[in-house]
């Protein structure tokens, strides 16, 4: 897996994209006379035209020579796949000056606390703090993982897994970055993009492995592990070279160690070299702990999970209390009492997932005490969180923000594009009620959906029962800390939604169908077979649950209420356990979305922009239709493609590269960093929808409206500016332009504004995972002052 993530990323373009067509469809940048005349409306209809284009020879054409060819006229290209201009242009002589005050601006924004722990990370950096706890050591020989199996077996998958854990190996450790180089002092950026190199270093091979040779002990799966293990460690000495140049992927490889430890049953005696190994580790995190509560995302969490794993296994109580401490210090600054998290990507949210998970499983494991609130519902309204914004049918997650594609402990082989073993585990995890048993059963059924019959069968199969969510005699009011009110799975779907997500008027239920997603090695576990589609809902709303909710609590565990959020109301009952077909909006921190039988939309409002943006995507809508994407996201190609490539960060990353309105071809904020901008738009959420003004006074109101068979987006501007670009990213199709917009087999969408405009059908480009970049089309609108108006409507 890592290894096709970085040739990928090592071509410029992915090979299979298609070549741009030869002819594209494009507006008549003055519009004929007459074409300003509105409908009754008040809206009026763009004028179209066609134009020849000449398409480049190749797509592997860098940047530099597209923008030559756009200034000519003869680029199939549009400002979707180019640079807005700087938002504060620099002049030579006063660039240092202008440069400083946006750096000012940003720390500011980013505020005391970040900027600290950073200037501290920097100090103990430059003084050699960090380089002297860093010191060689000479790890002991010997086994790494034990020689023997446990008695008990697992019927499951093992080929399937064993070919799972071979494809997450890497050619090399290495990539193009020295092996010999201390980490403190390695440069992460110019030999060439890292993050394929991390993932190979994460080790997921192991926990795999692990898996399998519990499923098969006679192929000698155990072994192949030792002889990766062994092999990483030989070519990855402690804290030099990229394997240890970061602390997070230092707390994910450990997570993964201490994982096919647990698989193996060795986790509370692990072998004296496995134990040096991870005290490695450990001391490799502990070494930069403050530039990762610096950064207020995954590092954050990712660290103090992975030394709270790390003091269990080593039995070091002390390491672990103080970390189980951090943590939920991390969670509750981190993560909204709504559920929406500091780094505002869904792909993200789930690697948050799958750490909190992670942590929450081998604290029962181990007997440990549960983490202090508000952990409890602060996870339980992440996974809801999750769960509603996910494709239930596929388990796709929208690309918004900046996404790697990360993910931890895969053992259902869902793979990245596939959130819902994720969601299933964290569901099991934090919105079911259970023992403190820690069981592998528990981990690996966890990570699909099961029905309550399924359950049962873990039972009757002989496999152990502990841990497992069933609490069927419990009385439903009866809770105990550190968990949401005891229900089955699909139950606490519902449940969550009721008690975190906020709305207007209420919040609707899940989807009506939830997908088992079961995937290779479950053969151990009744009922997991090929993925099929049940009913999340057996009964009625109230089975179970609290008929009404505390206006003060929300119905969550701690009793803490939602940020500047009021309280929602109950839903309407669903009629024979089936969601109400009206769509009720939801609100969270950033956040808003709505979605029915068709269509399920996703907003990004910003509101309160309370943490830094990783892209410049503020009012970027997402838009799936019948489980399949229509309006999406640009992506994040990678974060530090080839130099040719260089265009992608932008291309992708700026206000052009998503489906919201570019003022004079300028950024809603000017990037000052690889990761950082300034002079962040103020945003306010809206009852449907969103609304944001930028530091220009340039002024963007998005509002949604959803019907059974139709989505109508209305664009209010205002401010100074001369012209505007309204972009709409397609899913790569067959789409034609109309007079009005466009049309494609699964759906037209019109375009209109108060004043004459163009409309055109550009190529643009979206990744579809990280270190592709591919062609999509683009509908473009561009008008000029004083538009006011602009209306979008998509009809299936």
């Amino acid at each position: 897996m890592a290894g096709s993530a970085a040739s990928a990323v090592a071509t410029r373009l992915a090979p299979s994209a298609p070549a741009p067509p030869p002819t594209a469809q494009a507006v008549s940048r003055s519009p004929p006379a007459g074409s300003g005349r509105g409908s009754r409306s008040g809206l009026a209809t763009g004028a179209v035209a066609r134009e020849s284009e000449t398409p480049s020879d190749s797509l592997k054409t860098s940047y530099t020579t597209y923008r030559r060819l756009l200034t000519s006229g003869k680029s199939p290209l549009t400002e979707s796949a180019l640079l807005a201009e700087p938002a504060t242009p620099a002049p030579r002589g006063s660039g240092g000056l202008a440069r400083a005050l946006l750096h000012a601006d940003a720390a500011w924004r980013l505020g005391p606390r970040a900027c600290a722990l950073f200037a501290w990370h920097r100090l103990r950096l430059r003084a050699g703090v960090i380089a002297r706890s860093l010191g060689d050591i000479v790890l002991p020989s010997g086994r790494l993982l034990p020689d023997a199996m446990p008695g008990d077996r697992l019927a499951g998958d093992a080929a399937a897994l064993a070919a799972a854990a071979e494809a997450a190996v890497a050619t090399g450790w290495h990539g193009p970055f020295p092996a010999d180089t201390l980490a403190a002092d390695l440069d992460l950026f110019t030999p060439g993009d890292i993050r394929p190199v991390w993932e190979a270093n994460r080790l997921l091979a192991l926990p795999l492995l692990a898996l399998a040779a519990r499923c098969a002990p006679a192929d000698g799966h155990l072994e192949r592990a030792e002889v990766l293990l062994a092999d990483w460690r030989a070519a990855n000495p402690p804290f030099r070279g990229p394997a240890w140049a970061c602390g997070q992927e230092a707390a994910l490889r450990a997570l993964h160690l201490c994982l096919a430890l647990a698989l193996l049953e060795v986790d509370r005696a692990p072998p004296p070299a496995m134990r040096a190994l991870l005290a490695a580790h450990a001391r490799r995190i502990a070494a930069t702990r403050a530039y990762a509560a610096a950064q207020d995302n995954n590092h954050a969490i990712s660290e103090p999970a992975g030394l709270f794993v790390l003091g269990l296994v080593l039995n070091d109580r002390r390491m672990a209390r103080h970390a189980a401490r951090d943590l939920v210090r991390a969670v509750a600054w981190l993560v909204a009492p709504d559920g929406s998290f500091a780094q505002a990507s869904p792909g993200y949210h789930r690697l948050l997932l799958d750490t909190l998970s992670l942590a929450e499983w081998f604290r029962r494991r181990h007997g440990a005490p549960p983490f202090d609130p508000p952990f409890a519902s602060r996870t339980a309204a992440a996974t809801a969180w999750l769960a509603r914004v996910m494709e239930p049918g596929s388990g796709a997650l929208p690309r918004c923000g900046a996404t790697d594609d990360s993910h931890l402990a895969d053992l259902t082989l869902h793979g990245a594009a596939d959130a819902r073993g994720s969601v299933g585990r964290a569901i099991s995890l934090f919105a079911a009620e259970q023992n403190d048993g820690g069981s592998v059963a528990e981990l690996i059924s966890a990570g699909a959906h099961a029905r309550e019959e399924e359950l049962e069968g873990l039972s009757r199969s002989g496999t152990p029962r502990q841990g497992l969510p069933d609490d069927r005699d419990r009385p439903a009011e009866e809770d105990r800390r550190g968990s949401a009110p005891p229900n089955h799975p699909a139950k606490c779907l519902e449940h969550l939604e009721r008690s975190y997500l906020v709305s207007g008027t209420g919040v609707a239920p899940l989807p009506l169908k939830w997908a088992t997603g079961a995937r290779a090695g479950f053969g151990a576990f009744p009922g997991y077979g090929a993925p099929r589609q049940i009913s999340a809902f057996k009964g009625s709303v109230a089975d179970g649950l609290p008929s009404t909710l505390p206006a003060t609590s929300m119905g969550s565990p701690d009793g803490e209420a939602c940020r500047g959020q009021a309280p929602p109301t109950p839903p309407q009952k669903p009629q024979n356990g089936l969601a109400a077909a009206e769509p009720v909006p939801w609100h969270s921190e950033g956040w808003f979305g709505v979605h029915n039988a068709r269509f399920r939309l996703l907003l990004r409002t910003g509101a309160p922009l309370r943490f830094r943006p990783s892209q410049a995507d503020l009012l970027h809508l997402d838009l799936t239709l019948d489980g399949q994407p229509l309006l999406i996201d640009g992506g994040t190609g990678a974060y530090n493609p080839p130099p040719d490539d260089a265009w992608w960060t932008d291309a992708l990353a700026g206000t052009a590269g998503h489906n919201t309105i570019e003022f004079d071809s300028q950024e809603q904020m000017p990037r000052i960093g690889r990761f950082l901008f300034a002079r962040w738009p103020a945003c306010r959420a809206l009852p449907d929808g969103g609304a944001l003004r930028d530091h220009r006074g340039r002024a963007h109101q998005r509002r949604i409206r959803l019907s059974p068979t139709a989505v109508t987006i209305e664009e209010q501007v205002g401010g100074p500016f001369a012209r505007l670009v309204l972009r709409w990213r397609l899913a790569p199709g067959a789409w034609d332009l109309t007079t009005t917009g466009v049309s494609g087999p699964r759906a037209r969408i019109v375009v209109t504004a108060d004043v004459p405009h163009g409309i055109r059908l550009a190529q643009g480009w979206h990744s579809p995972a990280y270190g592709r970049v591919e062609p999509a089309p683009v509908l473009e609108m561009t008008a000029a002052a004083p538009v006011t108006r602009l209306v979008t409507r998509v009809e299936a």
